[in-house]
C-alpha cells in the first residue's frame, strides 16, 4: 500500500537526520584548525575552521574585486 504525501509534509524519519548534519557541522565550524594555528599562531591563538572559512572568502571576494577592477 503507498501513502501519499501532501505538499509541506515532512517525513518523521527525515528530522533526525537533518538534525544530526546541522549539529556535526556546527561542531567541524568551531573546531580548532590545527593547520592554520601553527602556521598563523604568533603569541598563543585558536583558529577554528570557520574563521579559515571566513578568511578565505574574504580573499575570494578581494582577488574578485581586483580581477574587475583591473578589466575596467
Amino acid at each position: 500500500m503507498q501513502t501519499v504525501m501532501e505538499f509541506g509534509q515532512v517525513q518523521p524519519s527525515m528530522l533526525p537526520n537533518a538534525e544530526s548534519i546541522v549539529k556535526n557541522w556546527k561542531a567541524w565550524w568551531n573546531a580548532r584548525s590545527e593547520t592554520f594555528t601553527v602556521l598563523c599562531s604568533t603569541e598563543g591563538d585558536v583558529f577554528t575552521h570557520g574563521d579559515v572559512a571566513k578568511a578565505h572568502l574574504w580573499l575570494i571576494a578581494v582577488l574578485t574585486i581586483i580581477g574587475i577592477g583591473g578589466v575596467l
